[in-house]
């Protein structure tokens, strides 16, 4: 996964039959971070500014707005193309500006947007960052203290504790590549914990 380069703001601008596309992106780590440039960038004179973003080191916060565009049109291919890209912490936004003696076919417009968004984003310097997944562990009581052992040693913080049917359910975040979990496969050979598997956002 990837990430813009910080504290950069991209921009682009396409024309199609003298219909504009002006379009930003920069990196955004919170959705304090999204209102603060939109509040800057967003341009009441265009007549849609369509936008999507997305968040987080496991995408947990995804959103996108036509901003009254056709369904779809817009911010689900801004979206599509952010994923394409494999980018998170990132916020694209396109205003679009009519042309009063043309409009644009739909198809057109959608062609406007997933244009926009392909140009800015393959200009755009990419840093790789570790994919994070989240992980559930399920264990007996009695063996909870070798695992806090393991998970301290590795400076790996516990998400949540549950008791399930009188077992125990750990929940932790980690990187993808992380060796903790050659160390969780050797638990459950000794049989100090049943399983683990990777869980959804």
């Amino acid at each position: 996964m990837y990430i813009i380069k910080k504290n950069k703001i991209l921009t682009k601008e396409l024309i199609i039959r003298n219909v504009k596309f002006l379009c930003f992106a920069s990196y955004v780590q919170t959705e304090t971070d999204v209102i603060n440039f939109l509040k800057k960038y967003k341009n009441k004179k265009a007549n849609h500014n369509a936008y999507a973003y997305v968040i987080g080191n496991r995408r947990e916060n995804i959103y996108k707005t036509d901003n009254g565009e056709t369904r779809h049109i817009a911010g689900k291919t801004i979206l599509e193309n952010i994923i394409d890209k494999n980018l998170t912490n990132i916020i694209v936004l396109v205003s679009r500006y009519f042309n009063p003696l043309y409009n644009l076919l739909e198809d057109w417009i959608k062609n406007g947007y997933a244009t926009i968004t392909r140009i800015i984003l393959t200009s755009a310097q990419l840093e790789k960052i570790n994919e994070q997944i989240k992980i559930g562990i399920l264990l007996r009581p009695l063996n909870e203290v070798f695992l806090r052992e393991l998970l301290d040693k590795n400076k790996i913080n516990i998400v949540s504790r549950l008791i399930y049917r009188g077992d125990l359910i750990f929940t932790i975040i980690i990187d993808r590549n992380n060796s903790v979990l050659i160390e969780l496969d050797n638990l459950i050979i000794k049989g100090i914990i049943y399983s683990y598997k990777i869980l959804k956002n």
